[in-house]
Protein backbone atom coordinates (compact mmCIF):
# COMPACT_ATOMS: atom_id res chain seq x y z
CA UNK A 1 0.00 0.00 0.00
CA UNK A 2 1.80 3.65 -1.15
CA UNK A 3 2.44 5.39 1.88
CA UNK A 4 0.36 8.71 2.23
CA UNK A 5 1.52 12.12 2.81
CA UNK A 6 1.01 14.18 6.15
CA UNK A 7 -1.31 16.57 4.52
CA UNK A 8 -3.16 13.59 3.01
CA UNK A 9 -3.91 11.98 5.89
CA UNK A 10 -5.19 15.18 7.22
CA UNK A 11 -7.77 15.88 4.74
CA UNK A 12 -8.48 12.27 4.92
CA UNK A 13 -9.35 12.54 8.95
CA UNK A 14 -10.89 15.72 8.23
CA UNK A 15 -13.49 13.93 5.91
CA UNK A 16 -13.86 11.01 8.38
CA UNK A 17 -14.95 13.13 11.26
CA UNK A 18 -17.45 15.11 8.70
CA UNK A 19 -18.99 11.82 7.86
CA UNK A 20 -19.58 10.10 10.89
CA UNK A 21 -20.51 13.82 12.15
CA UNK A 22 -18.05 13.42 15.18
CA UNK A 23 -16.02 16.53 13.85
CA UNK A 24 -15.59 19.68 13.29
CA UNK A 25 -18.93 20.37 11.63
CA UNK A 26 -19.09 21.10 7.30
CA UNK A 27 -18.20 24.89 7.64
CA UNK A 28 -15.22 24.41 10.07
CA UNK A 29 -14.06 21.81 7.79
CA UNK A 30 -14.53 24.28 4.77
CA UNK A 31 -12.23 26.81 6.75
CA UNK A 32 -10.02 24.26 7.94
CA UNK A 33 -9.19 23.32 4.59
CA UNK A 34 -8.94 26.94 2.81
CA UNK A 35 -6.22 27.25 5.65
CA UNK A 36 -4.18 24.45 4.19
CA UNK A 37 -5.31 25.52 0.31
CA UNK A 38 -3.33 29.05 1.49
CA UNK A 39 -0.65 27.70 3.33
CA UNK A 40 1.78 30.50 1.53
CA UNK A 41 -0.45 33.53 3.21
CA UNK A 42 0.82 36.14 5.82
CA UNK A 43 -0.92 36.59 8.76
CA UNK A 44 -2.16 40.23 7.23
CA UNK A 45 -0.18 42.90 5.68
CA UNK A 46 -0.25 45.78 6.79
CA UNK A 47 -4.41 46.95 7.00
CA UNK A 48 -5.89 48.93 4.83
CA UNK A 49 -9.01 50.66 5.11
CA UNK A 50 -11.28 48.27 3.40
CA UNK A 51 -9.62 45.25 5.76
CA UNK A 52 -10.07 47.41 8.57
CA UNK A 53 -14.30 47.38 7.54
CA UNK A 54 -13.92 44.14 6.97
CA UNK A 55 -12.25 43.71 10.30
CA UNK A 56 -15.37 45.07 12.15
CA UNK A 57 -17.86 43.31 10.26
CA UNK A 58 -16.04 40.13 11.85
CA UNK A 59 -15.71 41.12 15.19
CA UNK A 60 -19.59 41.67 15.40
CA UNK A 61 -19.66 38.35 14.50
CA UNK A 62 -17.42 36.66 17.03
CA UNK A 63 -19.14 35.31 20.21
CA UNK A 64 -18.54 37.29 23.58
CA UNK A 65 -17.92 34.95 26.26
CA UNK A 66 -15.88 35.23 29.93
CA UNK A 67 -12.70 33.18 29.85
CA UNK A 68 -13.03 29.54 30.27
CA UNK A 69 -10.89 27.54 32.61
CA UNK A 70 -7.05 26.60 31.93
CA UNK A 71 -7.82 23.26 33.25
CA UNK A 72 -6.01 20.67 31.99
CA UNK A 73 -3.85 22.49 29.79
CA UNK A 74 -0.97 21.61 27.84
CA UNK A 75 0.62 23.21 25.35
CA UNK A 76 1.76 19.57 23.92
CA UNK A 77 -2.37 19.31 23.23
CA UNK A 78 -1.71 21.08 20.04
CA UNK A 79 0.50 19.06 17.81
CA UNK A 80 2.96 22.12 16.59
CA UNK A 81 5.35 22.28 14.28
CA UNK A 82 3.93 19.76 12.33
CA UNK A 83 4.55 19.44 8.20
CA UNK A 84 0.91 19.69 7.10
CA UNK A 85 1.89 20.28 3.53
CA UNK A 86 3.58 17.55 2.80
CA UNK A 87 7.01 19.76 1.90
CA UNK A 88 9.75 18.08 4.05
CA UNK A 89 9.89 21.37 5.95
CA UNK A 90 7.76 21.91 9.15
CA UNK A 91 5.56 25.05 9.94
CA UNK A 92 8.49 27.13 11.94
CA UNK A 93 10.69 26.77 8.44
CA UNK A 94 7.97 27.30 6.33
CA UNK A 95 7.29 30.55 8.00
CA UNK A 96 11.04 32.03 8.69
CA UNK A 97 11.24 31.62 4.60
CA UNK A 98 7.96 32.64 3.97
CA UNK A 99 8.61 36.02 5.99
CA UNK A 100 12.44 36.82 5.12
CA UNK A 101 14.49 38.01 2.65
CA UNK A 102 17.55 36.06 0.93
CA UNK A 103 16.66 32.86 3.52
CA UNK A 104 19.20 29.97 2.54
CA UNK A 105 18.11 26.65 4.07
CA UNK A 106 20.19 23.22 4.61
CA UNK A 107 19.57 19.50 5.96
CA UNK A 108 15.88 19.06 6.84
CA UNK A 109 15.33 22.20 5.48
CA UNK A 110 16.82 24.12 8.32
CA UNK A 111 17.25 27.94 7.74
CA UNK A 112 20.74 28.81 7.28
CA UNK A 113 20.94 32.77 6.83
CA UNK A 114 18.29 35.47 5.83
CA UNK A 115 17.09 38.38 6.67
CA UNK A 116 14.15 39.51 8.61
CA UNK A 117 12.62 42.58 9.58
CA UNK A 118 10.18 42.13 13.19
CA UNK A 119 6.66 43.07 12.37
CA UNK A 120 6.24 43.70 16.12
CA UNK A 121 8.99 46.21 17.12
CA UNK A 122 10.98 46.96 13.60
CA UNK A 123 14.33 45.56 14.64
CA UNK A 124 16.12 43.87 11.52
CA UNK A 125 17.38 40.89 12.54
CA UNK A 126 19.83 38.60 10.34
CA UNK A 127 20.45 35.36 13.22
CA UNK A 128 16.92 32.60 12.36
CA UNK A 129 17.67 32.54 16.19
CA UNK A 130 16.97 35.12 17.61
CA UNK A 131 13.46 34.42 16.21
CA UNK A 132 10.55 33.01 17.51
CA UNK A 133 7.37 31.79 15.27
CA UNK A 134 4.69 33.22 17.25
CA UNK A 135 1.00 32.50 17.35
CA UNK A 136 -1.04 35.56 16.44
CA UNK A 137 -3.72 34.15 18.97
CA UNK A 138 -1.54 31.98 21.71
CA UNK A 139 -2.09 28.01 22.37
CA UNK A 140 -3.44 28.72 25.81
CA UNK A 141 -5.61 31.79 25.01
CA UNK A 142 -7.29 29.31 22.37
CA UNK A 143 -7.86 26.83 25.08
CA UNK A 144 -9.87 29.35 27.20
CA UNK A 145 -12.34 30.37 24.30
CA UNK A 146 -12.92 27.03 22.73
CA UNK A 147 -9.98 24.82 21.86
CA UNK A 148 -10.38 22.55 25.21
CA UNK A 149 -13.25 20.64 23.32
CA UNK A 150 -11.18 20.22 20.07
CA UNK A 151 -10.13 17.38 18.83
CA UNK A 152 -6.48 16.37 18.76
CA UNK A 153 -6.71 17.24 14.99
CA UNK A 154 -7.96 20.72 14.86
CA UNK A 155 -5.99 21.61 17.55
CA UNK A 156 -3.04 20.81 15.47
CA UNK A 157 -4.59 22.41 12.12
CA UNK A 158 -4.94 25.73 14.43
CA UNK A 159 -1.02 25.32 15.82
CA UNK A 160 0.34 25.01 11.82
CA UNK A 161 -1.91 27.47 10.61
CA UNK A 162 -0.33 29.93 8.43
CA UNK A 163 -2.51 32.66 9.21
CA UNK A 164 -1.94 32.71 12.91
CA UNK A 165 1.92 32.04 12.59
CA UNK A 166 4.74 34.92 12.09
CA UNK A 167 8.06 35.33 12.71
CA UNK A 168 9.22 37.82 15.22
CA UNK A 169 11.44 39.03 17.50
CA UNK A 170 12.44 36.43 20.45
CA UNK A 171 12.02 38.99 23.29
CA UNK A 172 8.75 40.56 22.70
CA UNK A 173 7.41 37.02 21.59
CA UNK A 174 8.03 36.37 25.48
CA UNK A 175 6.74 39.44 26.66
CA UNK A 176 3.61 38.62 24.57
CA UNK A 177 3.16 35.15 25.90
CA UNK A 178 -0.59 34.12 26.22
CA UNK A 179 -2.35 37.19 26.58
CA UNK A 180 -4.80 39.07 24.16
CA UNK A 181 -4.87 42.19 23.01
CA UNK A 182 -6.47 44.27 26.12
CA UNK A 183 -3.47 43.40 27.87
CA UNK A 184 -0.45 43.35 25.28
CA UNK A 185 -0.08 45.03 21.98
CA UNK A 186 3.08 45.47 19.38
CA UNK A 187 5.34 48.65 20.31
CA UNK A 188 4.77 49.62 16.87
CA UNK A 189 2.12 51.63 16.88
CA UNK A 190 1.02 51.80 13.36
CA UNK A 191 1.13 47.54 13.37
CA UNK A 192 -1.90 47.52 16.10
CA UNK A 193 -4.62 47.86 13.62
CA UNK A 194 -3.21 45.07 11.17
CA UNK A 195 -2.37 43.12 14.45
CA UNK A 196 -6.20 43.27 15.66
CA UNK A 197 -7.47 42.43 12.43
CA UNK A 198 -5.09 39.59 11.92
CA UNK A 199 -6.62 38.64 15.24
CA UNK A 200 -9.95 38.83 14.41
CA UNK A 201 -9.50 36.89 11.42
CA UNK A 202 -8.15 33.41 13.30
CA UNK A 203 -10.73 33.91 16.20
CA UNK A 204 -13.60 34.22 13.76
CA UNK A 205 -11.97 30.94 11.57
CA UNK A 206 -11.66 28.97 14.48
CA UNK A 207 -14.85 29.79 16.01
CA UNK A 208 -13.13 31.20 19.42
CA UNK A 209 -14.60 33.40 21.52
CA UNK A 210 -13.73 36.67 22.99
CA UNK A 211 -13.84 38.18 26.13
CA UNK A 212 -15.59 41.70 26.47
CA UNK A 213 -12.38 43.26 27.33
CA UNK A 214 -10.85 41.93 24.22
CA UNK A 215 -13.99 43.09 21.93
CA UNK A 216 -13.12 46.70 23.38
CA UNK A 217 -9.61 46.87 22.77
CA UNK A 218 -10.03 45.14 19.18
CA UNK A 219 -12.53 47.84 18.48
CA UNK A 220 -10.64 50.33 19.48
CA UNK A 221 -7.46 49.82 17.88
CA UNK A 222 -9.59 49.11 14.88
CA UNK A 223 -10.72 52.48 15.21
CA UNK A 224 -7.02 53.97 15.31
Amino acid sequence: MPRLRPSSLILLLIVAYGFFGTGLGDKAIERVREGLDKAGAAPVAMADERDLRAAGNQLAKLRVSPASSMANYDRDAFDHWSDLDGNGCDTREDTLKRDGERVTTGAGCRVTSGRWTDPYGGENVSEAGELDIDHMVPLANAWRSGAASWSDERRELFANDAINVLAVDNSLNRQKGDKGPEAWMPPIEDYRATYAAAWIKVKLKYDLTITPAERDALAGHLGQ
